[in-house]
């Protein structure tokens, strides 16, 4: 008799690793290696347009809506053809730094479909190490068929998972509710990823109205940030008209290891941000806080206690 897969193992909190000592982001703010963002917005508000000049800037290392696009190089899951892609790709110069698979089902896939083509990425993201799949859109390529069920999305949104921890950022594309003011379907959705973003109409009513609300929220996010942007008139770039994102910066960690003591009884989060060097942002309380708890166990900081707590690196 063979044995049984090992799936209860548990380890001691101490000795818990981090994947990494912090947040690696593709696009600030919005995606980061080995997590998963779902991006929903409402019919023809621009969700293709988006993906398009962000895979531009993935070729250069560029910015989008103000915020940091890393070099990369990414596959694009897609229900589109391989004329709209061209189409694109003519329009902004996107080079074969990116990828697409088009309309990998002309029919609804079964669920055994669903996970063949996982499969086959999976072993394709181990081989090669994209920064970035993205899935666009998941109601013409996931098998659920009732989107109102948690438990046929659960199912189908799990071994994502396996994808995102060997590295890459996952964009989930969606459409939105009939409201607008979140996805389509179950909870489970929003509830499985780690950042939200929801991008919406400044005025639906009016078809010339060039500007977008860009909603974010999520794991890697310290509060809900909102955009505000417009898309220019050749259509090649949005240009931020209000608000900005303040994202959990992977410097941050850095930063904070030079700050923290090597012994208790350690250092306050006021105190840190009072030691914070002048030629750097400040990040917020909240941010400090969790990039602590969340990118530095595997380094060994440590905690009291007391309120305020006190931190500090152990040896």
């Amino acid at each position: 008799m063979t044995e049984p897969r090992q799936f209860w193992k548990p380890v001691p909190l101490s000795q818990l690793q981090a994947a990494s000592e912090g947040i690696d982001w593709v696009w600030e703010g919005i995606l980061a290696r080995r997590r998963i963002t779902l991006l929903s917005a409402q019919a023809k508000a621009g969700k293709s347009t988006l993906l398009s000049l962000l895979l531009r800037e993935m070729g250069r290392g560029g910015h989008l809506l103000g915020c940091k696009v890393g070099q990369g190089t990414a596959v694009v899951v897609t229900e589109e053809t391989a004329d709209d892609w061209i189409i694109r790709r003519e329009h902004l110069g996107i080079t074969d730094h990116a990828e697409a698979i088009c309309i990998p089902f002309i029919t609804k896939p079964s669920p055994t479909d669903w996970l063949d083509l996982l499969r086959q990425g999976y072993l394709d993201v181990k081989a090669r190490k994209p920064e970035l799949i993205v899935f666009d859109t998941l109601s013409h390529l996931w098998p659920v068929q009732e989107e109102n069920s948690n438990s046929e999305q659960q199912v189908a949104l799990m071994p994502l998972r396996g994808m995102s921890e060997l590295g890459p950022a996952v964009l989930l594309f969606h459409h939105s509710g009939a409201a607008g003011e979140r996805s389509r379907g179950a909870t489970e959705l929003e509830g499985f990823v780690d950042q939200i973003a929801h991008l919406e109409w400044e005025n639906k009513s009016d078809p010339s109205n060039r500007q977008r609300r860009l909603t974010v929220k999520g794991r890697l996010t310290s509060s809900p940030e909102r955009l505000q942007v417009s898309l220019n008139e050749a259509g090649d770039d949005y240009q931020v008209v209000q608000g900005n994102l303040r994202p959990i910066r992977s410097g941050i960690w850095q930063t904070l290891a030079q700050l923290l003591p090597t012994e208790a009884p350690g250092i306050s989060i006021r105190e840190l941000q009072g030691s914070w060097p002048d030629d750097e942002d400040l990040p917020s309380e909240d941010t400090i806080w969790k990039t602590l708890t969340r990118c530095a166990s595997k380094a060994g900081a440590r905690q009291t206690n007391d309120k305020p707590a006190r931190w500090w690196m152990a040896n």
